[in-house]
């Protein structure tokens, strides 16, 4: 149930960094509607953070925001960690397979 709770955190932090909003507010077209989409993702990852710093996830919400947001369903949060060896044992290979993964599927593009 973490593991999901940290992929989605990951993912809300990509759909608020997307660059459409950016440019949507740049470009001064439906601004009201990107800064309401970059809040909500800011605001999801807040409250993803708070349940897991409090051990409480609401998982029928997780559920709910997965079924919504689900872009890049395969996304592993550990390929974020600065140091892998600080991951626990069973994780650290994990995170190293994604990062690798994720390394060579750019280059092959």
């Amino acid at each position: 149930l973490e593991e999901r709770l940290l992929n989605q955190a990951a993912r809300e932090l990509l759909l608020a960094q997307s660059s459409d909003w950016a440019f949507i507010m740049s470009r001064e077209t439906v601004v009201p509607y990107a800064v309401k989409r970059t809040k909500e993702h800011l605001l999801r990852f807040h409250e993803f953070a708070t349940m897991l710093r409090e051990r409480n996830i609401d998982e029928e919400w997780l559920r709910e925001v997965e079924a919504k947001d689900n872009l890049f369903p395969q996304l592993d949060y550990r390929v974020y960690l600065s140091n892998p060896a600080a991951a626990p044992a069973n994780e650290r290979t994990s995170a190293k397979h994604a990062s690798h993964k994720a390394r060579s599927d750019s280059r092959s593009r």
